[in-house]
C-alpha cells in the first residue's frame, strides 16, 4: 500500500478463471487475486541497547503517539542525542527496523 501503515503483511495469489470462450472454442482465461492466510510471524525479542529502551519508554508514556518533534524533544529532556543529534534518527530507525514501533504521517506509534 502507498499510504498504509508500515509492518503490515498483507498476503494473496492468483486464481486463474475461465471467463469465457473464443470464437475458435478455445477457453479464455485470467486471473482473480485470492486472500490468503499467512502464518503469523515468528515474535523473536528484539535486543534493545539503554538508549533504544529509553527511547522506546518515552513512546510508552504517549498512549496517542508521538510526532518526530515532540519525539526529539522528550529524548533530549532525558540526555539522549545531546552530543550528536542525528542518534536521535538512528535509534528511531532501528527501532522501526526492529518492528517495535512504526511511523505513519510523521506520528510514531508503538508497534503492538
Amino acid at each position: 500500500m502507498k499510504d498504509g501503515a508500515e509492518g503490515d503483511i498483507i498476503a494473496s495469489r492468483l486464481e486463474r478463471v475461465e471467463i469465457g470462450i473464443d470464437v475458435d472454442g478455445d477457453p479464455i482465461s485470467s486471473c482473480v487475486v485470492e486472500a490468503i492466510d499467512t502464518p503469523a510471524p515468528t515474535t523473536r525479542k528484539a535486543k534493545l541497547s539503554r538508549n533504544h529502551e529509553t527511547m522506546l519508554a518515552i513512546l510508552r508514556a504517549a498512549p496517542s503517539g508521538l510526532t518526530t518533534e515532540e519525539w526529539n524533544e522528550q529524548a533530549r529532556a532525558a540526555g539522549l542525542g545531546c552530543r550528536r543529534r542525528a542518534d536521535l534518527t538512528d535509534w528511531k530507525l532501528a527501532l522501526r527496523e526492529k518492528g517495535v514501533v512504526r511511523e505513519y504521517a510523521d506520528r510514531w506509534t508503538l508497534a503492538t
